[in-house]
């Protein structure tokens, strides 16, 4: 049986450090690596400071403590503590273990939530020996890389239903043979007409949680945090309400194939209002939204 042994988690770390601050102006859409920040990618540069395999920990804000597993070559910010292993722990085992610990619960600061690298380092961290982390990683990792791959032919999928959507309605190949005639959003093939929405049966209608907020059990709450893409949830920030409470809803439930629309939140001054579709029991066979969702069926 593998021995368990408790070590401070800087005892643990051939690095355990922040990042460094980048001027805005080196940050874009296009680069040849990835400027990591607590919640991930927030652009593109074209140095990096960073290359290898690593835990990252949100250092401050709203993301202070969430963790993350990150390979590759990177710029690392203020924001981002570095996290990686030596002979005594795997990274990527720490990083598994770290994001169940609820690192956020360590910031020392009252108005504006952070860590720092030193109360990460003092950090008590109950581990096996190092074969045993491996044969661990081994099986959580294929099951990451299967998620991963599965992601990735999501968002194939998707680019190629929008690619024939802008083919059929944005510029209308399929028409190209046909008439076109004037209208308020330009030429338009003449076998098409402009309708508002409005004029056309539908339903829109918000949900709502309890007093209170979301309950530990009950039956699914989806809220604007869960509107991320088509074929895509996060069952780790799933809320719930409870029974009794669904059972009095007159509205709010998902039936099946309703476009839901990430209908407001987000920082101040920038909003995306996401979309996607749930329904054949994805992702559960019962479920109703809150009052910042809105199904359009």
């Amino acid at each position: 049986m593998s021995e368990w042994k408790t070590y401070r988690l800087g005892d643990l770390c051939s690095r355990i450090k922040s990042g460094k601050g980048i001027p805005a102006s080196e940050v874009s859409t296009t680069g040849e690596y990835p400027v990591i920040g607590g919640n991930g990618i927030r652009g593109y540069t074209n140095t990096s400071n960073f290359n290898g395999v690593c835990a990252v920990v949100g250092r401050q804000g709203a993301y202070c403590g969430n963790v993350r597993f990150f390979s590759g070559e990177a710029y690392m910010t203020e924001h981002a503590v570095v996290i990686v292993g030596n002979e005594l722990a795997d990274t990527r085992y720490l990083a598994y273990l770290l994001s169940i610990m609820q690192l956020g619960h360590l910031s020392a600061q009252s108005a504006q939530p952070g860590l720092s690298v030193q109360t990460l380092s003092k950090l008590s961290i109950n581990i096996p020996d190092i074969s045993t982390q491996r044969r661990i990683v081994g099986i959580l990792g294929s099951l990451d890389d299967k998620i991963e791959l599965n992601r990735r032919i999501n968002a194939n999928l998707e680019a190629q239903a929008q690619a024939l959507f802008r083919s059929w309605f944005v510029d209308f190949e399929p028409f190209r043979d046909g008439p076109f005639v004037d209208s308020e959003l330009g030429k338009i093939p003449a076998s098409l007409k402009i309708e508002h929405i409005g004029n056309i049966p539908h339903k829109i209608e918000s949900g709502k949680r309890p007093k209170g907020g979301a309950s530990e059990h009950g039956i699914p709450s989806i809220g604007a945090e869960n509107i991320k893409g088509l074929g895509i949830y996060d069952y780790a920030k799933t809320k719930f309400i409870p029974e009794d409470f669904a059972s009095t809803m007159k509205k709010g439930k998902i039936n099946g194939y309703e476009l839901l629309i990430y209908k407001d939140g987000g920082k101040p001054g920038y909003f995306i209002p996401n979309f996607t579709i749930f329904g054949e029991g994805f992702p559960y066979k019962e479920m109703y939204i809150n009052e910042h969702v809105l199904p359009v069926g």
